[in-house]
């Protein structure tokens, strides 16, 4: 039983029966409080069904973090709702509770054993390519319903292998062994090696019947390989056996999942390898009608080799028992041997039984000899011709006489070898003469029997083979950390406790398995006796065994074994192999942190002298003498013996040469070999210090040293070691692990088997083509593929010496190290055939290893592997399949040509397979074979010689193949393409519905751009063929080959068909594409293009950085205009002079400086409203005196003395003046959109101060939309962590697609922590500024929603199935489909979910608390609403019943919503207190009678229209009113809403949306949807109280009038009945378009400044009913507005660092000078003389200046502090040039005929 102390209980009514048998009774009084109902879904029961003595623990949630008044039992069921029950306990007040056992859990070993006979468990690769070397696992738990256990969070421990290390940034490097993972209750625990195991945490939520548990980790480096996985996974509980969990036992893996995308395959982004398909292998192997003669080719290719005759039909020998093998005395092992093979009974005669008749005379003998093998000069450049394993073979057919002749009995012995080979499956032996003999002494072959046992039986079998194909060393590995494989009699703990493994953690009896081991006990080794047979064998096989004791890494197994033995026998000789105490810290490649034999110890070396004395006891007995003591020494892990203190002594002794320890070790070991008479081996790394410096040879004593050189890997700079050490003087054996490591995969596929560390594949033809010749020629790629140059490869001697000593060149090895092999089938699949060609690179030099790299010795090698390939497959399979080898059979290659399917394999003659039907049933493909063009996919696989066995399958698809881009194909199209769009014509091609645009794509580098599946993703706010993209389809341009798709919102992609053919390099490609709507704002196509491929890193495109440079200019009527009868065009200089006369600016006389400030509290009689002042300037007394009645009205007249006091900097002086103020309006708001362009807190606090300065008073913060998520919330914490990191990740894992092109490859991540909004807050309420935070739904919510479903995931992986619906915003499967206005498709919250008011009634709690921190109240919170499709929810299955009743689902939300935050203010814009949105008509004159029905039927339906206002709970419902589009139908809105009870803020879209162009002129930039431009004036000239008087002209430009919108007698424009429900003027600025502060700037300013004009004052002109002279009234007030802007606050914006949008001048050519203005008079204007001056010179222009004619003029208008200047103007001084846009600048003039203006008064009296 265990104890669990509480602080909080948690009660569930509803999990009563559920948990009563958890825990026993608390016998005390207990309390429930009410706590906000969690969407649970099982019926909740009443308390009173439960004694109050029974205290019941909630299990399953997360702590009750809302309880409220704590209520008494008796009066618990007044106002029950099904919620929550909790009872708070106070600290020290903690409750002790008995956990009693809960039914189902593992009690016994019983219990143990069915849980891992029925737990799932599926292993998963989630992506390698995410994180440089990181790659990602999800590990899903199941425990089926049949099940009869649940795990809990007690003792139970999940034991599991990986080969990486698990959390790489959390254990092992940070010397942590156990973690926890964050969020999954559960630790994840390293032991050492590949074992680890998971175990729960207290926090562990049951894992019961029916249910699933997904564990996310990260693993170190990456895994592409199916049996990177490893088997055997095993469940432990206390004392219980352990027990492997079924699902995970055996070799089939079943557990681990596919690997079929990009990101599973490839190790990392820039990786160039992927699965081969059949075609791939079909362009590999294909093979040319090449002459050859596997009938007589032998494996491995004999140096010189004849045939009499035609060698396709030779004339044979048969062979039968009447023949006879005589031979000397000697060579009996010999003609045994060839007796035995060819199972032919032949009559052996030895020389000493008979005469030499039969040997010299006799007809059918076979003659074996020894004799010299003399070879010419040339001859000898290939060959050792004093080797004793050369021989002459001759078979002659008219003397029935096969003589073999051989240097040595070795040599006699590859003669037979090579006379068993000729012979046929009839005994017939080809008429043939051969003369050979090897070009390496040493060929040999490693196996790993430590890691993954092999038995002696297997090893007997490996010996034949290697025999048969000359082969004369076996390196057994016989030790490593794994295990100790060899009995040593004298040590027999090596074998009792290192070859055992077991489960036992403390390791006394066993080791702990590793590497898929299984924790039964096991004992595997070789005992003496087998070992000798073994050399038995080998000796008559003339095959060397040498045995490896790996040290001083690697010796795990034997330093575990030595502790054991010290600590049973204390008393016996010390045989301790590390130092008690040491405390030095390392990790070994394979994560051992204890595998480091101490050479410092003379107890090491003791240990070392026993087990050599043994070695060389057991090969005496078997006659093979040991000769060679190989000891490994590689991969000893840095800072081993760091910390030892008897190295340490040895150090400073003086008997460490060169102060390193391993080179100490091997001196040891060689004065131990030498004084034996041996000589020593060693891996190369154990032979040097670094990469480049070997040991110094002539310390070690022996007679040789032998270095077996594995790492050719380019990456690692480790060239140069084979040739290093070979002129050194160490004897080189070559084992490249590029090309002769057989634990490699053959090919680049998952379901390979191997490791890949050192190349990603290894098929027999890159084993064939190595090179021992010209070592430095194996290089050809880097590990990720790419091809490596001669200049990468060697770039200096230093990298690649020459060999100077090339005798030392003493052969080569092939390698298979044993961790993924651990059956014989599997050791064989990965040996054969590869073995055969090593075998004939180690014995043959081919012709063309020698040439330079090129096409002729492409040519020869091809050939060569040809006519290797082609025996093999004819022959050695054959005799392979009579020793039962189960040789890697190949993965057929395949074509279709003209619908005919043409197959082959690596090895050709072998049959092809294929199957229709899934593998169902299977045939032979047969020369001719058409496949119908309706089959998509075809399964075929390899049959074996005997057609016992086949191949994997593999799917070849008849599609069209696009293949997989690289890294470097990526990096160079962003580098190299050139883009460039132009938008052609809005409306003469298409009509009105859509623009006919250009992109341009130009290959601009030196290479081509091949085909293939990367895209170009870039955002557009037009819609590319929106009839195509918006239907989820994709769009295929067939003249150009490449396809448009519509990703979501924004963001489409562009990338090749199947038919294209790639784009070479200085070509174009030209596709022309129809957009949406109509394009006049370069913006529309927004910047930051990227490319990318399936798990590829994205890569920029250069030449979209900036809209700027690949957006073309808009040129013609046709690109400027939206419609044919649009009446705007972009403004000429000569216009602009027009609309803004210059004005003449009254001098400002200079006050005396002010002594002091006087602030006053008092009434101000001129208004009530609490921020009215007065100030009064005393020039003479120098006194300032403020009067107001409140702190925030002193804070305004403060706010007006500093913006005057600015205005005159430097000197700072105010006017004498009085002046009484108070504001117009109430709210005078700024909507600062930072949810799609982020603003840190300092550039919010910029936008305050302009705000304060300026009086307005809130700032309405969009914090949420589709594309982020901006605020910290902390019980939501996935709302940034995954809201606000936008990312180019398609499938969103951690972070939200960036949808508009602000990433720059890297993820966003941007959003205010508590801390920064918490200082936001202080630094807005110092301003007198309140902030409404507002997060938009149900529209605008993708990012939230996608948060949510990331919670939900993440809890429902964790257990937490209670909890991972509480939030959830929409459905998990709805089908409903609909597109937003900015291209989205799931972006609007489920209205008829519960768990969507859950989460917005814990947002404005959570919001609440912020502000409560601050000390604020929360003025109101604001819920967006707008653009809400309604179809929305047409699918939604929550939804339907409500739908059928009619009911109005935005109503609901609207409704439900508000009692989420029933006690605050409530802000909504006005989207949402709507049923629908009337029809956007566009107004011309010919449609007016259309139109007035329209607003007729319109008006008379408006009490259908809008929802009550009083179904709003709140005390105040705020409405953003911003329809002010006379085509919409909808200007009656802002005064129906006032007059139905809501509060009103205008916030008109024609006049303070400041999103959009401040001129009708594409390189302007902005939306354009609610006016063509909104320049400062029209801001300005807003009249709230005359809404409908606004509306002069439709959206094309033409005139219209109140009369026609409202008719005559106002009867479609409803008076406003309430008028102080208008509260307020508001300022938007959406940022869909804004990458930069400085773009944002330029937007706002200077029409911000306007806003707040008339926010705070309410003009004279607007009460003027007479239209000419309300338009001479605003003409006059705009004249002295604008003179102050441009005299004084520009100026004060240039202090603020505020980037304003400079206008650009106006200008007319008079008499050789120029006359301009600009739209702020003050302003200088400069310019430029094109041609004649350098583009960085500009000059003031005056009226002194005078022009030639014929010059190109560009004009520019320059910020007051001349650090700024607007965009260029050009005008040619060429007399009588027409300008076209002065006749249209002449239809305008009557928009606005500007007064002579009357001076600028700086201090005036305001009422």
């Amino acid at each position: 039983m265990q104890e669990v102390l509480i602080d909080r209980i948690i009660v569930n009514w509803s999990m009563a029966t559920l948990l009563a048998s958890r825990l026993f009774l608390y016998r005390g009084q207990a309390f429930c409080a009410t706590v906000p109902f969690f969407a649970l879904k099982e019926a909740a029961l009443p308390c009173e069904v439960m004694s109050w003595s029974l205290v019941l623990c909630l299990l399953h949630g997360s702590p009750c973090t809302y309880c409220t008044t704590v209520v008494p039992p008796q009066n618990i069921l007044q106002g029950y709702n099904g919620s929550f029950y909790c009872t708070v306990v106070p600290p020290k007040q903690q409750l002790r509770i008995e956990e009693a056992p809960v039914q189902g859990q593992i009690n016994n070993q019983q219990d143990l054993d069915n849980i891992a006979s029925s737990l799932g468990v599926r292993w998963d690769i989630i992506t390698n390519t995410k994180e440089t070397s990181r790659y990602e696992v999800e590990v899903t738990l199941s425990n089926p319903s049949s099940s009869t256990v649940t795990l809990i969070n007690d003792a139970w421990r999940l034991h599991f292998y990986s080969i990486y290390m698990v959390e790489p940034d959390l254990l092992g490097s940070l010397g942590h062994t156990s973690i926890v993972l964050p969020g999954q209750q559960l630790t994840v625990t390293h032991v050492h090696g590949s074992h680890f195991y998971l175990a729960p945490t207290r926090e562990f939520i049951d894992l019961r019947p029916g249910r699933n548990r997904k564990i996310k980790f990260k693993i170190q480096n990456w895994s592409v390989a199916r049996t990177d996985s490893m088997p055997n996974w095993y469940l432990t509980y206390s004392n219980l056996l352990p027990r492997v969990i079924s699902a995970t036992r055996g070799e089939g893996l079943r557990f681990v999942g596919d690997r079929t995308r990009v990101e599973q395959v490839k190790r990392y982004d820039y990786d160039t390898y992927m699965p081969l398909t059949p075609q791939d292998r079909f362009e590999r192997y294909h093979m040319e009608d090449v002459p050859t003669d596997s009938k007589i080719r032998l494996v491995p290719k004999p140096l010189m080799s004849s045939v009499t005759g035609d060698a396709a039909a030779p004339r044979e020998v048969k062979l039968d028992q009447t023949w006879t093998i005589s031979y000397p005395d000697a060579l009996f092992n010999e003609a045994e041997y060839l007796r035995d093979s060819l199972n032919i009974q032949f009559t052996l005669v030895a020389d000493s039984a008979v005469s030499d008749t039969v040997s010299s005379t006799g007809t059918k003998v076979v003659r074996l000899d020894t004799g010299p093998v003399t070879f010419t000069a040339d001859e000898l450049k290939n060959v050792i011709g004093d080797s004793g394993d050369a021989y002459i073979l001759t078979v002659n057919v008219e003397t029935q006489r096969i003589s073999i002749v051989g240097q040595q009995a070795s040599g006699v012995f590859y003669g037979v070898v090579s006379l068993v080979s000729l012979t046929g499956r009839n005994s017939s032996v080809p008429e043939y003469s051969i003369t050979d003999a090897p070009r390496f002494e040493y060929r040999g072959f490693m196996l790993d029997i430590a890691r993954n046992f092999h038995s002696s039986r297997e090893i007997s079998t490996l010996i034949e083979v290697m025999a048969m194909y000359k082969l004369n060393k076996l390196h057994l590995h016989v030790t490593d950390d794994e295990g100790w494989r060899l009995q040593i009699a004298a040590l027999p703990e090596l074998t009792q406790i290192g070859a055992t493994q077991c489960h036992d953690m403390l390791e006394t009896r066993c080791l702990l398995p590793e590497l898929g081991g299984d924790p039964q006990q096991t004992t595997e080794f070789l005992s003496g006796a087998e070992y000798r047979s073994l050399l038995e064998l080998a000796r008559k096989r003339h095959i060397t065994i040498i045995p490896e004791i790996d040290m001083p890494g690697h010796a795990r197994a034997a330093i575990k074994s030595m502790e054991s033995r010290m600590a049973n026998r204390p008393g016996s000789q010390n045989m301790l192999l590390t130092e008690p105490g040491d405390t030095s810290r390392y990790l070994s490649n394979q994560m051992f942190s204890d595998n480091a034999l101490n050479p410092c110890l003379e107890s090491a070396y003791n240990f070392i002298e026993i087990v050599l004395d043994e070695l060389i006891n057991l090969h005496s007995q078997a006659g093979q003498p040991l000769e060679i003591f190989h000891f490994g020494g590689d991969e000893v892990a840095r800072g081993a013996w760091d910390n030892s203190t008897a190295c340490q002594a040895l150090r400073d002794s003086g008997s460490v040469p060169h102060g390193s320890v391993k080179a100490y070790f091997v001196q040891r070991v060689a004065e131990l070999a030498q004084a034996k008479g041996l000589s020593v081996a060693a891996w190369e790394d154990g032979l040097m210090r670094g990469s480049r410096t070997p040991f110094n040879r002539t310390q070690y004593p022996v007679n040789d040293v032998f270095a077996y050189c594995w790492s050719n890997v380019v990456d690692w700079d480790a060239l140069s070691k084979t040739y290093t050490l070979a002129n050194s003087g160490y004897k080189v054996v070559m084992t490249h692990a590029s090309h002769l490591y057989f634990d490699h995969p053959y090919e680049p596929d998952p379901e390979e088997r191997g490791y890949y560390w050192a190349t990603r594949f290894t098929d027999t033809l890159k084993s064939f083509s190595y090179n021992a010749a010209q070592f430095y020629d194996n290089v050809k790629t880097r590990l990720s593929g790419k091809l490596v140059t001669l200049d990468e490869r060697c770039p200096t001697q230093k990298q690649c010496p020459a060999l100077s000593a090339p005798q030392n060149i003493v052969g080569m090895q092939s390698t298979l190290f044993s961790e993924t092999s651990r059956t014989e089938a599997q050791l064989q699949n990965q040996v054969f055939p590869r073995l055969l060609a090593f075998a004939e690179r180690a014995w043959h030099k081919a012709e063309w290893e020698e040439m330079s790299d090129g096409v002729e010795k492409e040519r020869k090698l091809a050939s060569d592997w040809t006519k290797f390939a082609q025996t093999v497959s004819e022959r050695e399979f054959d005799r392979l399949q009579l020793l039962d080898i189960h040789y890697r059979i190949p993965t057929p290659a395949a074509r279709l040509q003209n619908g005919i399917l043409e197959v082959t394999t690596e090895f050709p003659g072998l049959d092809v397979l294929y199957s229709l039907n899934n593998g169902v049933t299977w045939d032979t493909v047969r020369p001719g074979l058409r496949i119908n063009p309706q089959t998509e996919n075809i399964l075929l696989r390899t049959s074996s010689k005997d057609g016992n066995r086949f191949s994997r399958p593999v799917v070849m698809s008849t599609a069209p193949i696009i293949r997989q881009a690289t890294q470097d194909t990526l990096a160079y199209i962003g580098d190299n393409l050139q883009v460039t769009l132009t938008v052609m014509d809005n409306y003469a091609q298409y009509g009105d519905e859509f623009f006919l645009g250009k992109l341009q794509l130009k290959n601009s580098g030196d290479r081509d751009i091949p085909p293939g599946n990367w895209r170009i993703y870039f955002s557009t706010l037009k819609m590319f063929e929106p009839e195509v993209l918006l239907q989820d389809k994709l769009f295929e341009n067939k003249d150009v080959a490449l396809s448009l798709e519509h990703i979501q919102g924004p963001l489409i992609s562009l990338g090749p068909s199947a038919s294209f053919t790639g784009l070479r390099a200085g070509r174009e490609i030209v596709m022309n594409f129809k957009g949406e709507g109509y394009s006049v704002s370069a913006d529309d196509f927004l910047p930051n293009w990227y490319v990318s491929a399936p798990g590829l890193n994205p890569h920029d495109i250069l030449s979209t950085a900036d809209e700027k440079a690949f957006v073309a200019p808009y040129t013609g009527a046709r690109a400027h205009t939206r419609t044919k009868d649009d009446q705007y065009g972009p403004w000429s200089p000569d216009w602009i002079l027009h609309f803004f006369p210059s004005a003449e600016l009254s001098p400002q006389n200079t006050p005396p400086r002010e002594k002091y400030f006087l602030f006053r509290t008092g009434e101000i009689s001129e208004s009530s409203s609490p921020e009215a002042y007065r100030i009064q300037v005393h020039a003479g007394a120098q006194i300032v005196e403020v009067t107001s009645r409140s702190d925030v009205g002193a804070f305004r007249a403060v706010m007006t003395i500093v913006h005057l006091a600015l205005k005159s900097m430097p000197n700072g002086s105010l006017p004498e003046c009085n002046i009484v103020d108070w504001p117009r309006f109430d709210v005078r708001a700024f909507y600062l959109d930072t949810a799609r362009f982020f603003m840190p807190k300092t550039s919010v606090f910029r936008v305050l101060d302009t705000m304060a300065l300026y009086k307005l008073n809130q700032l309405h913060f969009h914090l949420s939309d589709d594309e982020s998520w901006r605020l910290e919330i902390p019980p939501f914490p996935e709302l940034t962590k995954i809201g606000s990191n936008r990312c180019r990740d398609l499938d969103e894992r951690g972070c939200l697609l960036d949808t508009l092109a602000s990433t720059k490859s890297k993820q966003d991540g941007q959003f205010y922590t508590l801390s920064e909004y918490l200082e936001i807050l202080t630094y807005a309420q110092r301003r007198h500024i309140e902030v409404i935070p507002e997060f938009d739904m149900p529209g605008h919510a993708r990012a939230s929603i996608r948060s949510m479903l990331a919670r939900w995931q993440m809890l429902s992986d964790n257990g937490q199935r209670m909890n991972a619906d509480q939030y959830l915003l929409h459905e998990l499967v709805d089908s409903t489909r609909f597109t937003t206005p900015q291209y989205y498709t799931e972006n609007v919250v489920n209205p008829c979910l519960q768990s969507t008011y859950t989460f917005i009634r814990d947002l404005y709690a959570s919001v609440r608390a912020i502000y409560g921190t601050a000390s604020l109240t929360l003025p109101g919170l604001h819920l967006g609403g707008d653009d809400i499709p309604e179809d929305a929810w047409a699918n939604s299955t929550s939804c339907q019943s409500w739908l059928q009743q009619g009911r109005h689902l935005k109503a609901y939300f609207a409704e439900t919503a508000a009692q989420q935050v029933s006690d605050s203010q409530l802000g909504l814009w006005e989207d949402l207190l709507f049923s629908k949105d009337r029809p956007r008509v566009p107004i011309e004159k010919q449609v007016y009678l259309f139109i007035l029905l329209m607003l007729l039927l319109l008006l008379l339906s408006l009490m259908f229209l809008l929802f009550l206002r009083s179904q709003f709970p709140n005390t105040d419902v705020i409405a953003d009113v911003y329809h002010s589009v006379p085509e919409w139908g909808s200007l009656w809105r802002p005064f129906t809403l006032a007059n139905a009870g809501y509060k009103v803020i205008m916030a008109p879209a024609s006049h303070v949306f400041f999103d959009h162009p401040q001129e009708p002129d594409p390189v302007e930039g902005g939306n354009v949807w609610a006016a063509r431009y909104i320049d400062t004036f029209k801001t300005f000239s807003f009249m709230p109280y005359r809404y409908y008087d606004n509306a002069k002209t439709s959206l094309s430009g033409v005139d219209i009038t109140r009369d026609l919108i409202c008719q005559k007698d106002n009867s479609d424009c409803p008076g406003l009945q309430l008028p102080q429900n208008i509260i307020g003027l508001k300022g938007v600025m959406r940022t869909l378009r804004i990458r930069s502060e400085e773009e944002f700037d330029f937007q706002v300013y200077p029409r911000l400044l306007a806003l707040a004009e008339r926010a705070w004052h309410k003009a004279p002109w607007e009460d003027i009913e007479e239209q000419d002279q309300r338009e001479t009234g605003l003409t006059s007030d705009w004249a002295k507005f604008a003179a102050r802007l441009g005299a004084g606050d520009l100026a004060l914006l240039d202090k603020l660092g505020v980037l304003y949008r400079l206008p650009p001048p106006g200008v007319r050519l008079e008499d050789n000078r120029l006359v301009t203005n600009v739209e702020f008079p003050g302003l200088k204007v400069q310019y430029q003389i094109q041609g004649k001056m350098s583009q960085s010179t500009w000059l003031e222009l005056t009226e002194s200046v005078t022009f030639e004619d014929h010059k190109q003029i560009l004009l520019r208008t320059v910020s007051p502090d001349g650090a700024r200047a607007s965009r260029t103007v050009k005008i040619s001084t060429r007399k009588n040039q027409p300008d076209a846009a002065v006749s249209l600048a002449g239809s305008r003039m009557g928009v606005l005929l500007l007064a002579v203006l009357v001076g600028v008064a700086v201090c005036w009296d305001r009422r």
